[in-house]
């Protein structure tokens, strides 16, 4: 906790690549405590190939619908709401 506590003084915390590789209930749980700690308080900015709502493939099921949530939730004034960007699952022409 002690490192988490540790992080909330930045005004934007970023998480790159949730998903690359399965998480243990560890780091599943620790994700959670961060996303929680700065709910209402600092911006996140988390990054994955995979859309929010398949977290649970990559944690458990209870700490990604809780992380998902405190993600999408409203964010105070200054602070920065959620928005997904996917991108097209096509791959782009050949070029020949």
């Amino acid at each position: 906790m002690s490192r988490v506590i540790a992080v909330l003084p930045i005004g934007l915390i970023v998480i790159d690549d949730i998903g690359m590789l399965p998480a243990g209930n560890e780091a599943a749980e620790a994700f959670y405590r961060v996303v929680d700690a700065a709910y209402e308080r600092r911006s996140v900015a988390v990054t994955s190939n995979l859309p929010p709502l398949c977290f649970d493939t990559i944690m458990p099921k209870t700490l990604a619908t809780a992380t998902v949530d405190a993600l999408a939730a409203p964010r105070p004034r200054g602070a920065h709401r959620w928005s997904q960007l996917t991108a097209s699952p096509r791959r782009p022409p050949a070029r020949g």
